[in-house]
């Protein structure tokens, strides 16, 4: 019998915890009667509809913006004659 109070007491005291916690004044209640403002979208910046299209938008203009140059490849290619 004791052994099932051990197994049964970490997850009602978690439960306990999160509903405490849960009872809090959220973020918008805090702020004193100002709520928060929506901006509105850039122009020029495209509209993603997942975070696949963002993360290679990011890549797409990570490269753009990657200094031109020699590469790796390129220094350590470079035979000398004996």
């Amino acid at each position: 019998m004791r052994s099932r109070y051990r197994a049964l007491a970490p997850p009602l005291v978690a439960l306990g915890v999160f509903w405490s916690a849960g009872c809090s004044a959220t973020n918008e209640e805090s702020l004193g009667g100002q709520t928060s403002k929506v901006v509105p979208h850039k122009e020029g910046t495209p509209d993603f509809k997942s975070y696949a299209e963002l993360q290679q938008y990011k890549t797409e203009q990570a490269a753009k913006n990657r200094p031109r140059g020699k590469g790796k490849g390129a220094a350590t290619r470079t035979s000398k004659s004996r």
